[in-house]
């Protein structure tokens, strides 16, 4: 083959090439459809006053016991109240003369650590008691109170033990070596004062 049959050829082949590519099918990259923003996760929900303590605790009660060290006879009072949309309970406790020691608070929730807190303010000095529990453990509840908020003299402790649906058991402890040992200060047994049909 000469030099001009081997251009000529060249040439072609070059023609047929570039049509092969001028008739090759275009291909477009495809529309990514943007990305929906990842919602945000909800908020853990808040803890709340268990049913089973507002529910149980709710009414008027009546106990009565003695005092452990000397034996000496004693009775008071509890008055539960729901309060703030069932949130919380509003507290009254009161010994019957001839003692007299009361005290007043609400019992609510720490939100952040998620137990159960009694707040209460007391005759006699006693002043302000932040006392915290972590509900019911089968058919107990204790309340101790806490190392920044308690009473000049100790730090107490008040265990409610369910005895039925319409009764239950207090135990007052106080401690004087901050909460090393505990001593029983007095044991009283509650009922509930049913309210007269339609009182």
């Amino acid at each position: 083959m000469t030099c001009a049959s081997r251009s000529l050829s060249s040439i072609a082949a070059a023609f047929v090439l570039a049509a092969a590519v001028c008739h090759a099918p275009v291909v477009l990259a495809q529309e990514v459809p943007p990305t929906a923003p990842t919602a945000a996760p909800p908020p853990a929900p808040r803890p709340v006053l268990p049913a089973s303590v507002s529910d149980f605790l709710t009414g008027h009660w009546v106990g009565s016991g003695q005092f452990t060290r000397t034996g000496a006879p004693v009775a008071s009072t509890f008055r539960f109240s729901k309060i703030l949309g069932a949130e919380a309970l509003a507290v009254e406790h009161a010994e019957i003369e001839p003692n007299s020691f009361a005290y007043a608070g609400v019992i609510s929730m720490d939100t952040v650590s998620g137990d159960i807190v009694l707040l209460l303010a007391s005759n006699k000095g006693g002043g302000g008691r932040l006392m915290r529990s972590r509900g019911w453990t089968g058919e107990t509840m204790a309340f101790e109170a806490a190392p920044e908020l308690h009473a000049w003299f100790a730090r107490e402790r008040v265990t409610f033990e369910r005895l039925g649906p319409d009764s239950f058991k207090t135990t007052y402890e106080m401690s004087r070596d901050a909460g090393a040992t505990w001593r029983v200060g007095d044991i009283q047994t509650f009922q509930r004062q049913l309210s007269p049909a339609g009182g």
